[in-house]
């Protein structure tokens, strides 16, 4: 499986920084690009980039994109089908992953997930995470919501997210501190009007809800 090295970063990001400000330039990305065989025509061309600082993880995400839309206005609305980025990550301690999902206008879907294996009414363990916590993240997206119309592109959009560990700690307990701690993660792209389902680490089946599939997130230490 593939590993990432997260680096702690002394000053954070501006909320709408640019690939190549300071903070971002000299960082690492990770690539989305294995493309699902179920991903026929487009294949945009994604990589994020994550550092961290005490207060939480800071993701950055660029997309070389075509036919973009992005519908879902409402918390927790299926932001999957439309142009969409997400991370999907599981802190140590067998406690179950969260699955961070964003459209390209930064409208988020958010669940904890224990045990994905699908049932008639979802999966089988999973709450919705309050939104009372989603509101203590900070997304800045390229659009502003709705994007009803589809944009032809070629079109470069981002989308940057600050993740406080405190909304992770708030549903399954401590997490921290990071500093030369092992996370699982996996990040993705996708949208259903052009399909296309692209991943950081590959998975088998076209499900991206596959925990065992995750690459390590190594926090290096100060």
């Amino acid at each position: 499986m593939p590993s990432y090295t997260i680096h702690a970063t002394p000053v954070a990001p501006a909320p709408d920084s640019d690939w190549n400000d300071p903070v971002w330039k000299k960082v690492p990305a990770v690539k989305v690009a294995w493309f699902h065989p179920k991903s026929p025509g487009s294949h945009p061309k994604t990589a994020v980039k994550v550092v961290y600082d005490p207060l939480g993880l800071h993701l950055l995400f660029r997309v070389e994109d075509r036919h973009v839309v992005a519908r879902c206005t409402r918390y927790q609305d299926q932001v999957c089908r439309d142009s969409c980025v997400e991370f999907f990550v599981q802190p140590p301690g067998n406690r179950g992953y969260f699955n961070f999902e964003f459209n390209a206008a930064g409208t988020l879907l958010l669940y904890h997930v224990v045990d994905p294996s699908r049932t008639e009414k979802g999966f089988k363990s999973y709450k919705p995470v309050p939104q009372k916590l989603a509101k203590t993240m900070r997304i800045h997206a390229s659009f502003k919501p709705p994007v009803k119309d589809e944009i032809p592109g070629p079109v470069t959009w981002s989308l940057q997210a600050f993740i406080p560990f405190a909304l992770f700690e708030s549903v399954i307990g401590s997490v921290t501190p990071v500093a030369g701690k092992t996370w699982r993660a996996n990040f993705y792209k996708c949208g259903s009007d052009h399909p296309h389902y692209a991943c950081w680490s590959p998975v088998g089946e076209l499900n991206f809800h596959q925990p065992q599939f995750f690459g390590s997130l190594l926090f290096a230490r100060h």
